[in-house]
């Protein structure tokens, strides 16, 4: 009871401090997310063409979401060092939103490194199993690699209101509930006062959009999934390492699909951002409104989790059930591409 009253008044901080973050920078101009100026780094034409908003908003969504959660990480003394941490992964982003400057390579070698320092000093952080076991000088690499895709997974779904952000509390929600069957206390709390946190910024975001979650809340919240999942599996000997990797499976195959698609299809770096993600697609030929693309997204995400839910000691299901995600998420994308016309998009591609 006391963790959820803790985790409930995490909520509260996040919509105070998120609804005072929107008027702040729109008095001050700071963290604007303008269609009209675009980025230093980027050609202004792509950047307006990849926006699905039309007006000047704040990006600083971030901000409120890692103060609320200092709020319940004071509550429940969460461990010094991994709090330390996800400040500087969120202080990376946060930069981002603030100068538009710096290259997406450069960020991801940034949460590479950062990644690198939670490995150093925080305890049963790396993978060391994924249904057989790594050796250390392979199981390291791959578990900053994994961290890092996940982080930036986040980041690359956050094109529509509510879409990043529900599917991190959708995913919060099923590890939290498996963490409390295992009476795994520090997990269930770690994901209550995060889910509380985003939830407080989707009040905002969701449907108007009146703030963003910017890089440094997309960074700060999967960088902080993707531990709170090592952790769990880590210390639960009965959860299958692939259940986390079908509780984010969106992200994950939506970032890898994208890689592909520019790099073979498009024929440009995989780090390109573009307007042509599964959300887009949805929004241009689908809804036309902004806050209905969720509509076909979530159930498909919900249905998943679920069956992963009842699968979660199975590691033999599990990678059956995040192959089948991609194949829906591939037929379903495919789907959209052939409507309206399949070679008009694929002559965009190759643009």
């Amino acid at each position: 009871m006391a963790s959820l009253f803790i985790a409930f008044s995490v909520f509260i901080v996040s919509v105070a401090i998120n609804g005072l973050v929107i008027v702040l920078s729109h008095k001050h101009n700071i963290a604007i997310d303008d269609i009209k100026s675009g980025s230093k780094i980027e050609n202004r034409k792509k950047y307006k063409n990849r926006k699905s908003h039309k007006n000047p908003t704040p990006r600083a969504g971030g901000l409120g979401i890692v103060l609320s959660f200092l709020t319940g990480a004071w509550f429940f003394e969460f461990n010094l060092y991994f709090v330390l941490i996800t400040l500087l992964i969120f202080a990376i982003g946060f930069y981002e939103d603030i100068k538009h400057n710096v290259t997406p390579r450069l960020r991801l070698c940034l949460i590479a490194g950062v990644a690198c320092l939670m490995l150093l000093g925080l305890d049963n952080a790396v993978i060391l199993n994924i249904g057989f076991n790594l050796p250390l000088f392979i199981a390291v690499p791959f578990t900053i690699f994994a961290v890092t895709g996940l982080t930036n997974s986040i980041n690359i779904i956050d094109g529509v209101n509510g879409l990043s952000s529900s599917i991190s509390i959708v995913a919060l929600f099923f590890l939290a509930g498996f963490a409390y069957f295992y009476n795994d206390f520090l997990i269930f709390n770690l994901c209550a006062v995060m889910g509380a946190a985003i939830l407080g910024f989707f009040v905002w975001n969701f449907p108007k959009g009146r703030i963003f979650l910017g890089d440094g809340g997309a960074y700060f919240s999967g960088f902080t999934m993707a531990f709170i999942s090592i952790l769990f599996v880590n210390r639960n000997e009965g959860v299958s390492p692939w259940f986390p990797a079908v509780i984010f499976a969106y992200p994950i195959v939506d970032t890898l699909f994208s890689m592909y698609r520019r790099k073979f299809i498009s024929k440009k770096s995989s780090l390109m951002a573009d307007n042509l993600h599964l959300h887009t697609l949805i929004f241009k030929r689908l809804s036309r409104k902004n806050h209905k693309v969720l509509m076909y997204i979530i159930p498909t995400v919900v249905l998943f989790d679920i069956a992963a839910g009842y699968a979660h000691a199975n590691t033999l299901v599990l990678p059956l059930l995040a192959i089948s995600f991609a194949l829906v998420y591939i037929y379903f994308y495919n789907a959209i591409v052939s409507f309206r016309g399949k070679k008009t998009l694929f002559r965009r591609f190759k643009k």
